[in-house]
Order: C-alpha cells, then sequence, then structure tokens
C-alpha cells in the first residue's frame, strides 16, 4: 500500500521495490500457473527464478555479517514479503479507482 501512494506523490521513489514485487508477486506466479496448466517448462524456469532470487538475497545478507542460518530465514521472509505487498498495492489502487477514504495500515 505504502509503495503505491509514495508512488503517487514521488514517482522516484521505491522504484526498483515496486518492479521487484509487480515481478516476483504478480508476473512470475501467472507465469507459473500458465505453466502448470499448459507448459511445465515456463513453471520450472519460474521455480528456477524464484530459487535464484532467494539465494541471492541469502548470500548477499552473509557477505553483509549476518551467520549463514539467519540470512537463510532473512531471505525467506523477504521473499515472502512481495505477496502482501502486492495485495496491499491493489488494495490502495482499488480505493483510489473507487474514491474511497484511505485508511492507514497500522501493525501492533
Amino acid at each position: 500500500h505504502g509503495f503505491e501512494q509514495v508512488n503517487d506523490l514521488h514517482p522516484e521513489y521505491f522504484v526498483r521495490e515496486r518492479r521487484r514485487m509487480w515481478i516476483y508477486a504478480g508476473v512470475l506466479p501467472l507465469l507459473g500457473l500458465f505453466g502448470a496448466l499448459f507448459y511445465w517448462p515456463l513453471l520450472v524456469g519460474v521455480l528456477a527464478v524464484f530459487t535464484a532470487s532467494y539465494l541471492r538475497t541469502a548470500l548477499g545478507l552473509v557477505r553483509s555479517g549476518l551467520p549463514r542460518l539467519r540470512a537463510a530465514h532473512h531471505a525467506f521472509y523477504l521473499f515472502l514479503s512481495k505477496f502482501p505487498n502486492i495485495v496491499g498495492a491493489a488494495t490502495y489502487h482499488k480505493r483510489k479507482r473507487k474514491g474511497a477514504d484511505m485508511e492507514i495500515i497500522e501493525y501492533k
């Protein structure tokens, strides 16, 4: 939600984060579903991209000083975080399209 709302005000902010969110939680899952139903090599390719992304993140965290196990956990949760991000982005666009009031998302 926040990435998209900030993008409306400042399009130059969070460009890479938004791109990753739309690709990894939007485009690739749709391609994977299509591959699972109609063309299995596409599914294998999508899974390979997801695996490479996870490994690149985990290795980057290890290089920055995190212990391997902790880096593996962090990389997993960073990977998963793209899915709620895209749900929030879709919610923001839906509210904006309908002219509804924006609601703050609070975590307690």
